[in-house]
């Protein structure tokens, strides 16, 4: 209940975060593919989702990340390389490279915490954008 005391501030500050993600990280096109956002009037997330051109880049995130800067999977991956899904399911698992794959095998995000500092900012696009 406390926090919906600032829960303006803290969508504003998310907001904030994010945009200036956006606008550092993505324009590496070279190194992820782009979040379209511009069809949303308020972005307010917990996390920053980057999707990588390629599974190496991803790997080499992990790694520089490790220690400095959390990062996780996309959600929970692709459904369909589970293994409850591929023993009921089997009939619906593709072999050619589908969206949910690349996402699962070249994604991550990071969390958009409201608190964090400018220094803890410019350390997530130092890492993620001088590779």
């Amino acid at each position: 209940n406390t926090q919906l005391l600032y829960l303006d501030e803290i969508v504003r500050k998310r907001e904030a975060n994010f945009r200036y993600f956006a606008k550092h990280i993505f324009s590496r096109n070279d190194l992820y593919y782009p979040l379209r956002f511009d069809h949303i009037d308020r972005v307010s997330n917990f996390a920053v989702p980057v999707i990588c051109r390629s599974q190496k880049i991803r790997d080499m995130l992990v790694k520089r990340c490790d220690g400095k800067v959390e990062i996780r999977p996309v959600v929970g991956g692709d459904m369909t390389q589970q293994p409850f899904f591929r023993k009921y399911m089997s009939e619906y698992v593709s072999k050619k490279k589908t969206q949910a794959k690349l996402v699962h095998e070249q994604g991550l995000y990071f969390g958009n915490n409201p608190e964090l500092t400018k220094k803890e900012m410019k350390l997530i696009v130092s890492l993620f954008t001088s590779l």
